[in-house]
């Protein structure tokens, strides 16, 4: 008996051993992804396999005469729809340090496509083409089918830029929208165009953040929607400051509204035209809203309608052939000068992979950058002029022995450095206001909190070359002995407008 058993084990083991040896082959040599995909994985560098290297750069071509059983990788092999090309993103990538584009060629989409969850240090940006005038000659067309919601839909944790496209007819029923985003997505249209969808032509959600340069929404229900704690800049990155600009943004003819701010949500509208609109933009449910050097012009029932615990600071607008220009009620106020923070860039501590830690090495390193073109508020060209200023607001955790300092840098320049005053585990806070003198002079005051103690620190008015270029805004770190820690838990910019 006990012979018959040794050989029944010794017979399994045997078996399992080639089993095991079989399927470790397998996972050596074969793609976890769908055969889909795999064709056109086969012929992607080793190097975007996986992670995208911080210095790759992928395209992947659409075409609205491709095919979807094409690599995808050349203009010549271009997929048919976008949304193959974001299942080969997602299901590629697990982190991407790198860049992608997305090209689309000139012609008609009847189709949507939706992409979640793909953690990206850099914007993944659709990029289509224009023609005469600056029309976009990329059209995604929702009319003749039942079944698209959208055009677009990116969430949880997206960074994305969708450029040079025009979104029209997504109309079939009330829910209906151009771009969808939510759950800490962050989205930069420049130059699109959405027109008659059936509930917004933008329509932003749950804790994202939008940036609306150029482009035009026609005949929606409501032009701009941004919704649940989320932050929107519209009429970024005007090249004038003002209406002349030829690529600002107008939003016209919606049924409801041209942009509704709702629920907790804040942001700015600059240099925007609002026309033709029932309500030219409402603001709602404790929302807070800059609104600088507009356009409101023939709404049906007022320019500007403010409600519900919310706030609006009214600067420098143009009011033209309204019913009504502006009007608050239910507790809503208009703010004669703001002393509000308005949310301008805000890294969300989940957007990272892992918490940012630094120890082990006794150098100065970054913890992140900033580099939306927000220092470039410190620019005439800017939402930030002279006499304003930025909040840099950081918080985080000191642990181990020895020094640790947090050091905020303007490009190479150091503007504010904060040492730790305690030698053990310690929460820090700090908030650094930085002041706009002039387009070369800066003033810097900060406020440091680290466990119960407190204290303000003035630094003396700089004059610095950095101010007149686009310079990034860096958070670093450096540590006098290699077992101390500085670990940052969030990383965010307002501006006091």
């Amino acid at each position: 008996m006990q012979r018959r058993n040794f050989l029944v084990t010794f017979i399994l083991w045997i078996l399992s051993f080639f089993i095991g040896y079989k399927v470790g082959k397998a996972d050596d040599n074969e793609s976890t992804l769908s055969d889909d995909n795999k064709e056109g994985l086969a012929k992607i560098d080793k190097r975007f396999a996986t992670k995208l290297d911080i210095a790759a750069v992928l395209t992947i071509y659409v075409s609205p005469a491709g095919d979807d059983n094409n690599d995808g990788l050349s203009q010549s092999a271009p997929f048919r729809t976008l949304q193959r090309a974001f299942d080969l993103i997602k299901n590629t990538y697990s982190v991407i340090d790198g860049k992608i584009n997305v090209d689309l060629a000139p012609g008609t989409y009847e189709q949507s496509a939706s992409i979640s969850n793909v953690m990206s240090k850099n914007r993944i940006e659709i990029i289509g083409k224009k023609g005469a005038n600056g029309i976009p000659t990329v059209i995604f067309e929702g009319g003749k089918k039942e079944d698209l919601s959208c055009a677009m839909l990116f969430s949880d944790y997206m960074n994305v830029m969708v450029q040079d496209i025009k979104i029209q007819n997504y109309a079939n029923n009330v829910t209906r929208s151009g771009i969808i985003t939510q759950n800490y997505t962050n989205l930069w249209t420049k130059n699109v165009h959405a027109e008659n969808c059936g509930f917004a032509g933008i329509n932003v959600n749950l804790f994202s953040r939008l940036y609306v340069e150029g482009g035009t929404v026609d005949n929606c229900r409501i032009g701009i929607r941004v919704y649940s704690n989320s932050i929107c800049t519209i009429g970024y990155n005007n090249q004038t400051q003002s209406l002349s600009d030829p690529n600002h943004t107008i939003i016209k003819n919606c049924t409801e509204t041209g942009i509704l701010l709702y629920n907790m949500s804040t942001g700015h509208v600059d240099y925007s035209e609002l026309d033709r609109n029932r309500v030219g933009i409402i603001i709602q449910n404790s929302s807070r809203l800059h609104v600088m050097k507009n356009l409101i012009k023939n709404s049906e029932v007022l320019g500007v309608q403010v409600t519900t615990s919310s706030t609006w600071y009214n600067n420098e607008n143009i009011y033209k052939n309204n019913a009504q220009d502006y009007k608050h009620f239910a507790f809503s106020t208009e703010e004669a000068q703001s002393e509000e923070y308005t949310p301008l860039l805000k890294v969300h501590p989940t957007c990272f992979i892992d918490k940012v830690t630094h120890t082990g090495n006794l150098g100065e390193v970054n913890f992140n950058t900033i580099n939306e073109k927000l220092v470039h508020s410190l620019q005439a060209n800017s939402f930030v002029k002279k006499g304003q200023k930025l909040k840099v607001i950081i918080n985080g955790t000191f642990l181990g022995p020895g020094v640790k300092t947090v050091r905020i840098r303007l490009g190479n320049e150091l503007i504010a450095s904060f040492p730790s005053i305690k030698d053990s585990k310690s929460n820090f806070a700090l908030e650094c206001d930085l002041f706009v003198v002039n387009s070369i002079n800066l003033k810097v005051v900060g406020k440091w909190t680290e466990g119960n103690v407190a204290f303000n620190t003035l630094f003396s008015d700089r004059k610095t070359a950095s101010l007149a270029t686009n310079q990034n805004l860096i958070a670093t770190g450096e540590l006098s002995d290699k077992k101390g820690y500085i670990i940052i838990e969030s990383f965010e910019v307002r501006e006091i407008a």
